[in-house]
């Protein structure tokens, strides 16, 4: 099994409820999994030393999941990477009863959901990590400036000519002033990334349990309301704001919407009147990559450059 590798950090990661009841679930059937092999012997203590700080962690999780009636819960950094630590180990424990038949998978059935479970609370905690680094080195480029600005100061202090002593207290005052008052601060492409494939993951996984056809949509869905969702930084209002965009792309959903291709490489559209999807046996070629709708192209693999030429190629007059 794979030892937690325990890192105490500053700073909250946000999760939904569902998510980290989830992982205190993982948690929970772990430690007490190890607690057990230790008094029967099956696993030996010098292996499992830190069983008393993942104990620790845990119930500090419970304490925060009971005491927060939120659905989006700040939980420290340092017990968001113990619990998916705890939660990698009990997924790969899991997988290696499968593959060797030691568990049933009747038993297991929701192995696919802690997987996914697993995938966003990684997400999630790699764009928090993210966020405080590119943090930290603003805030150690802050006080390096203010370090230069100490310095002359004191030199415009001990000056005699007002006019360079002016001069230099506007050029500080100004360099100071876009140090202390707010701007905004560019995030990477991959950070946003990872930002809204964790928040849609969230938004996703509670109407699709109202909704059992939205699962075989929910990478179209996903590539539909990507152009429409703006981060604002605000967890809270972003989930609900990607929330209204899932629902509202599901409901508006056009009747031979592709979803993607299929084992056989067919495409796989939606029947918007039946609520099912379906194929024609169609390869992309037959369909014509012409006809994919510009947020189709990712569910089929199709570059840009190729949709733009297959739409010039097929508006071209056909030979006299």
């Amino acid at each position: 099994m794979t030892q937690a590798i325990i890192v105490l950090g500053a700073g909250n990661i946000s999760l939904t409820r569902s998510i980290l009841d989830s992982l205190a679930n993982m948690a929970t059937v772990t430690i007490e999994d190890i607690e057990s092999g230790i008094k029967d012997g099956t696993y030996e203590i010098a292996e499992n030393r830190d069983i008393g700080a993942r104990r620790e962690a845990l119930n500090q999780v419970l304490a925060l999941i009971k005491a927060e009636n939120l659905e989006i819960i700040e939980v420290p950094i340092g017990l968001g990477k113990v619990l998916i630590d705890i939660g990698t180990a009990h997924v790969e424990d899991v997988l290696t009863g499968l593959v060797s038949r030691t568990y049933d998978i009747a038993g297991n059935a929701d192995i696919l959901e802690k997987l996914e479970t697993l995938d966003v609370a990684r997400t999630v905690y790699l764009s928090t990590i993210i966020e405080h680094q590119t943090r930290a080195k603003v805030e150690e480029e802050a006080l390096s400036e203010l370090r230069e600005a100490r310095r002359a100061f004191g030199v415009i202090g001990n000056s005699t000519d007002s006019a360079t002593s002016s001069s230099m207290a506007l050029h500080w005052f100004a360099r100071l002033g876009k140090l202390f008052l707010p701007q905004a601060q560019p995030v990477s492409p991959e950070g946003r990334a990872m930002r809204f494939n964790g928040l849609f993951a969230d938004a996703f996984a509670p109407i699709a349990q109202t909704d059992p056809t939205l699962q075989v949509r929910r990478e179209a869905l996903k590539a539909a309301v990507r152009s429409d969702y703006k981060d604002t930084g605000d967890s809270e209002a972003d989930l609900i704001h990607l929330t209204t965009l899932i629902q509202r792309a599901a409901v508006q959903m056009e009747d031979g919407a592709v979803l993607g291709l299929d084992g056989n490489r067919f495409v796989i559209q939606w029947d918007a009147h039946a609520k099912t999807h379906y194929t024609a046996g169609e390869t992309l070629d037959v369909f014509g990559i012409h006809n994919l709708r510009e947020h189709e192209l990712e569910l089929v693999h199709v570059l840009h450059d190729t949709w733009r030429a297959s739409i010039a190629a097929a508006n071209e007059p056909a030979a006299a």
